[in-house]
């Protein structure tokens, strides 16, 4: 078995429907199959959180003109959307963790989808031909009230764009750009096993850590480098647009389960004292293991860090009504085969 994998992203969508599919009465399982589940899971949703954090702040037009002009050029507005992770690796991790799948079958076409929502605003920049771009969404540590769990969530950015091509009669607009996002959350998820969750710790000794009612926790971030090029082409009012992104990634994520932590080595099962992490992650690593994140009060975490590439093909078109606008954006990552949706509307001058 490795002891190092990639780990880079958890999907926020994908936790939440693993809610409703109902409860899975826990067993004794094996600690290969319990990492392997978020391991697994977590490297093959890779591409899904950089192409997620692009939503937010992507005007129709490639250059939306310069500020010190009559009138200025800027525009806010607000933009929700949603990106999707592979279906297969969803039910895959599901599956892994004893939970039922049958909520999530309407989604085997086209996937799981990954919500996100932002607060957008873009000014035109003086003298040279570019605009900036900055976004902001986020929901505090939230219950969500029909759903058993707790969400945190929160997506920032910022992009310079500089004009290569002015639109003229003929001509389009074409941007090059170079941006900054980060994303992060943490998803808690109460009483999703109905009894205690067991396994061996793989040494060989026979030891067991056990989670009474454990919650089901999963917690992700990732900072991204993007970069764009983009062309759009104003006709009355209709502005069609299209571009390529390419982005890299250097993202962390965990998920385990939080409750007491609880330890038998032979002498019967007791509450784990901090005296007793050193003994235990010494087990885990004599057997070829990456300790996981272990605490007496908090239970078991298991994560990793890694940078990755991404690389999209994205465009719409955005419908304007004098100083309204209203955008429709699509997208597609060429390199993880997901999808992603936006709608926007703005005031822009």
């Amino acid at each position: 078995m490795k002891a190092h994998r990639n780990v880079r992203s958890l999907s926020l969508i994908a936790v939440l429907l693993v809610l409703t599919s109902g409860l899975a009465v826990a067993q004794n399982v094996d600690y290969s199959t319990f990492e392997d589940s978020f391991e697994s899971f977590a490297s093959d949703v890779a591409s899904s959180l950089p192409l997620n954090s692009s939503i937010g702040n992507n005007t129709p037009d490639a250059y939306i003109g310069q500020l010190l002009s009559a009138p200025p050029h800027f525009s806010i507005g607000v933009t929700t959307g949603a990106s999707t992770i592979p279906y297969k690796t969803v039910e895959a991790a599901m599956k892994d963790l004893d939970l039922d799948t049958g909520q999530i079958n309407q989604f085997s076409g086209i996937g799981v989808p990954l919500p996100a929502y932002t607060v957008d605003a873009r000014v035109g920049g003086f003298i040279l031909p570019f605009d900036v771009g900055l976004k902001i969404g986020g929901v505090p540590r939230t219950d969500f009230g029909m759903l058993p769990a707790e969400l945190e969530y929160f997506l920032v950015g910022a992009d310079v764009r500089y004009a290569v091509i002015e639109q003229g009669a003929v001509l389009p607009n074409v941007s090059v750009g170079v941006g900054y996002n980060y994303l992060s959350g943490q998803v808690f998820v109460p009483d999703v096993y109905s009894n205690d969750y067991t396994f061996e710790i793989p040494d060989g000794s026979g030891d067991t850590l056990s989670f009474s009612d454990p919650d089901l926790t999963f917690n992700w971030q990732s900072s991204v480098i993007d970069f764009k090029v983009q062309a759009s082409k104003q006709f009355l009012v209709v502005t069609p647009f299209a571009g390529l992104g390419t982005s890299v990634g250097i993202s962390s994520a965990g998920g385990g389960l939080e409750s007491k932590l609880q330890y038998d080595d032979g002498g019967g099962t007791r509450d784990a004292t901090k005296s007793d992490i050193k003994d235990i992650e010494d087990a885990f690593e004599a057997a070829g293991f990456d300790a996981p994140e272990l605490d007496p009060d908090q239970g078991i975490a298991i994560g990793s860090d890694v940078n990755g590439w991404g690389l999209r093909a994205f465009g719409g078109v955005g419908f304007n009504i004098l100083a309204l606008k209203l955008d429709l954006g699509l997208g597609y990552d060429i390199l993880g085969r997901n999808v992603m949706g936006s709608l926007s509307a703005r005031f822009q001058l």
